[in-house]
């Protein structure tokens, strides 16, 4: 079962094929959650400064500033609170997914895939920053 601030989650659709973002954007929507896409690595890194998503679901084949770049250059922005990043794609190799959760992903989720496991995944990911906020909590107190 979601929590209210999981359904109200910020979240960015980073894909180059049209298709995909309506399919991903029409479950989003109707599970509650808020929904901004990109077509693109380098239009997804300006709405994520911009729009400051929780969440961000990234194609990795993309022409220009691929998923792998973006994800880089996600988790070298100033600034930002953590954003959860699970990546897309129709490449689902073991070499594939190996590359995307060494280089930050926080899960891989294989195209074509199923509404149901996705909710599922977005559940688990928006979670993970809550549990290390009280983590750090936690280790503040055992401190003093």
């Amino acid at each position: 079962m979601s929590t209210d601030k999981q359904k109200k989650a910020r979240i960015l659709v980073i894909d180059d094929d049209i298709e995909n973002i309506k399919i991903l954007t029409e479950a989003l929507q109707q599970d509650g959650y808020y929904v901004a896409s990109s077509l693109s690595g380098e239009d997804g890194l300006h709405k994520i400064k911009a729009w400051d998503p929780q969440l961000i679901l990234l194609d990795i084949n993309m022409p220009g500033l691929g998923g792998l770049k973006t994800l880089e250059r996600i988790r070298t922005l100033p600034d930002h609170d953590y954003i959860a990043v699970i990546f897309v794609s129709a490449n689902g190799t073991t070499e594939d997914i190996v590359r995307g959760l060494d280089i930050g992903a926080d899960d891989y989720l294989p195209k074509p895939f199923d509404l149901e496991e996705l909710e599922t995944r977005l559940h688990a990911a928006l979670r993970r920053p809550r549990l290390r906020e009280v983590n750090v909590l936690t280790y503040e107190d055992l401190e003093l």
